[in-house]
């Protein structure tokens, strides 16, 4: 039933590759570094499609092992999605895997679940824990959607709720101060991509992903968004400089050769995506500013727009939030905008009111 082919990796090492070919059913290949652990999953499978048969034989449904609902899913849901999202997802399907793997998908109870997340909040950040189980309800999710189960034990379980925490935004001198320790890093992305991010509201990973093409004349377009729509933003005079330097300087003088091709703006030596995490450690010490993360620029290139009397409507198109109730969580800084307004203009008004003492014992 299986086939056993003997290889030899690229590095020289000979391994062995086991390939199961069903009618009917998804192809299976496996590798293995002996021909001892290939010969004894050839045993396991082979004994599993016996019984898989013998059942359909008899009529019997047989239930299917959480791991087995975890392979399928890494199989049919994995397709489409980017190489980062399976990266990230893998090792929490593995996670899940360890704990209910042996178990049937019918006799995982929403108390075993609540246990395992709780356990998770102890040790994770909520963050990573809502993660963990946001992942697993699209699992049983699916187990509902391919027959095995009729409702899943996740149905109505509250997930690990995030605390709305206080967005930081930067004042002028930490801007200033930021923006002259990224010119001078050794890192030569760095300080146009902070340039974009506190010019455009970008996020890092749209700013990570932006290639020239999408640079259309004054205008930037973002494609590859959390949204997943596509979002305009006009460039700001300096943001234009800054980047008609940055492509003069990443073309070695041939601007032509990157201009409106489909190259990275921002790419490491191999012309991949450049990750900026070692930077930012650095960038961080360097500049001594406290709770400095890259979403700050996001955060501050609003509060600035605000400061500088634009209203939320205007915010929310920069931004390219898809709703105006995204938006309003600088709703507050607009507030301080119109009190500091009302206050600087009421007090001309009432100036010589304020200079006059108050007689109190006229109201007693």
């Amino acid at each position: 039933m299986a086939t056993i082919i003997k290889r030899t990796n690229p590095s020289g090492k000979v391994v062995y590759r086991v390939e199961y070919r069903i009618v009917g059913q998804p192809s299976l290949s496996k590798t293995f570094l002996t021909k001892k652990m290939a010969e004894d999953f050839v045993k396991v499978t082979d004994a599993k499609i016996i019984q898989n048969r013998q059942d359909a034989f008899l009529g019997v449904q047989r239930v299917p092992l959480f791991a087995e609902i975890v392979e399928r899913y890494i199989h049919e849901s994995f397709i489409g999605k980017g190489v980062e999202t399976r990266k990230t997802e893998k090792p929490i399907l593995n996670f899940w895997r360890e704990k209910f793997g042996a178990m049937r998908i019918t006799s995982i109870t929403s108390h075993q679940i609540s246990m395992v997340i709780q356990d998770l909040m102890d040790h994770k950040a909520l963050s990573t824990s809502r993660r963990y189980a946001v992942i697993l309800a699209r699992v049983f999710n699916k187990s509902v959607e391919w027959g095995h189960l009729s409702k899943s034990p996740m149905e109505g379980m509250p997930k690990p709720s995030l605390p709305h925490g206080r967005e930081r935004y930067l004042n002028q001198y930490e801007i200033d101060r930021l923006l002259e320790v990224c010119r001078y890093d050794r890192n030569e992305n760095i300080h146009p991509m902070v340039v974009m991010a506190l010019n455009t509201g970008a996020r890092l990973g749209e700013v990570q992903r932006l290639r020239w093409c999408d640079i259309q004349g004054t205008t930037i377009v973002f494609r590859i968004r959390k949204g997943k729509r596509s979002h305009a933003v006009p460039m700001t005079p300096f943001l234009s400089q800054v980047l008609e330097e940055h492509l003069y300087c990443s073309s070695q003088g041939h601007s032509e050769l990157l201009e409106h091709s489909n190259k990275l703006v921002f790419s490491n030596q191999i012309g991949s995506i450049q990750n900026i995490d070692h930077t930012w450690k650095r960038i961080k010490q360097k500049s001594g500013i406290e709770g400095l993360t890259f979403h700050c620029l996001r955060h501050s290139c609003a509060s600035l727009l605000l400061q500088a009397g634009y209203p939320l409507a205007l915010i929310k198109e920069v931004l390219g939030h898809s709703s105006i109730v995204s938006t309003m969580r600088y709703a507050h800084l607009e507030k301080k905008h119109i009190a500091d307004a009302l206050t600087t203009v009421f007090s001309e008004v009432h100036s010589q009111d304020l200079n006059e003492d108050i007689n109190l014992d006229y109201y007693r």
